[in-house]
């Protein structure tokens, strides 16, 4: 029976990653925001059983959503913060424009 539980992807937490996924993608297209039932459209799409109820609980734990309601899901800024799991807080714009300097920097290296 362990050896069952180990083989045995858990839906739930391939449903929490395509979610991540999907309101990752969103916000990297510049999205504010999505009706709920689009999501849960994109989400049975993607082979999950959900339905505007059962996303919410979620919803309420991702790092992407700055809001959510029965049909309307807020995408989080690029000015807010994000929690990054160990419970302290990440600049998530300022990170990215500093591992964006220092690529640059070592691509100039490179070049001389």
């Amino acid at each position: 029976m362990r050896l069952y539980e180990f083989a045995t992807p858990n839906p739930s937490d391939s449903l929490d990653s395509d979610l991540t996924n999907v309101l990752a993608a969103a916000k990297g297209k510049g999205v504010a925001a999505i009706p709920t039932q689009q999501l849960v459209s994109i989400l049975v799409g993607m082979g999950h059983t959900v339905n505007d109820a059962s996303i919410m609980s979620l919803l309420g734990g991702n790092p992407f959503v700055q809001d959510a309601t029965p049909t309307e899901v807020t995408v989080s800024r690029d000015e807010q913060t994000a929690d990054d799991g160990m419970g302290a807080e990440v600049d998530t714009k300022g990170k990215v424009e500093q591992m964006a300097q220092n690529q640059a920097g070592d691509i100039g290296q490179d070049l001389v």
